[in-house]
């Protein structure tokens, strides 16, 4: 009897328990009512999808304001504190590490918080990363536009995970993987066409050999103006100053890990 007592009371505490002591792969919580249930169905296939495929948890989060979080982290503050507890609550990362990324929006505040969890979630959304992330999302966000932000979001995501696989995180030191190739041929091509038209026209205007002369000194004969004394005097000295261009950004790549496991990267939309 005492057995069976332990065996339900061992169940009715697993039940019990966060959900997130078991780690879930992929996540997507709309307590606002911002997404159809189609919509929140196609962003759930994508997530899982992804997440199963890299092996990295993959989360969303929409929560209409930060006032339940029920826990105080001394390295991080306001909505970045929140992505912490919502994380630790209901998504858990895969793996031992617990490794993860969750875009988290706060519909009060209208604040955004990216987070990474996990030696693979800081190795894939490194800080220029994560920069370069929520320009697949902020454009939609602020103008309410919240699938198409949430898609792109997610669309980007496969992105990064291939760069990661490849050895190349998109970072500071490979940002080739970030470059927009439409927008870099018309750049090329504009370059290209303002260095022909000035190639062009300097070569026209080799081939002009008559113009109008502003002096006479021109027409006068060679020798007809002789100098018999000449000398140069220095009256005046010119120093011009420049000062040197400094940089106080930082051009080293990676992530910035907090004492609590995560990385961020927050606004508002």
């Amino acid at each position: 009897m005492k057995k069976i007592f332990l065996s339900i009371l061992s169940l009715v505490f697993m039940v019990a328990a966060p959900f997130s002591l078991w780690g879930v792969d992929s996540l997507v919580l709309d307590e606002c009512n911002l997404l159809s249930k189609n919509e929140l169905n196609s962003l759930s296939a994508k997530s899982e999808n992804l997440a199963r495929k890299y092996n990295c948890g993959v989360y969303i989060g929409v929560v209409p304001d930060m006032d339940d979080i029920d826990t105080s982290y001394p390295d991080a503050y306001g909505v970045e504190a929140y992505a912490q507890y919502f994380f630790e609550r209901y998504c858990g990362g895969m793996g031992n590490e617990g490794n993860g990324i969750l875009l988290l929006l706060s519909m009060e505040e209208r604040d955004y918080d990216l987070a990474a969890h996990g030696s693979r979630g800081h190795y894939t959304f490194t800080d220029y990363g994560k920069a370069q992330l929520e320009k697949s999302f902020l454009g939609e966000f602020r103008y309410d536009n919240w699938y198409e932000g949430f898609s792109n979001y997610l669309n980007e995501l496969d992105r990064f995970f291939i760069a990661a696989e490849e050895g190349k995180p998109i970072d500071v030191g490979n940002r080739e993987k970030s470059h927009n190739l439409p927008f870099s041929l018309i750049v090329g091509l504009i370059v290209g066409a303002i260095v022909a038209l000035i190639t062009c026209k300097g070569m026209a205007s080799k081939l002009t050999s008559v113009h109008e002369a502003s002096i006479a000194f021109n027409f006068l004969p060679q020798d007809a103006l002789k100098v018999n004394d000449g000398k140069d005097t220095f009256i005046r000295n010119s120093v011009t100053r420049e000062a040197r261009q400094t940089s106080s950004s930082s051009s080293h790549g990676g992530t910035t890990v907090n004492r609590s496991g995560y990385s961020h990267r927050s606004g508002k939309f």
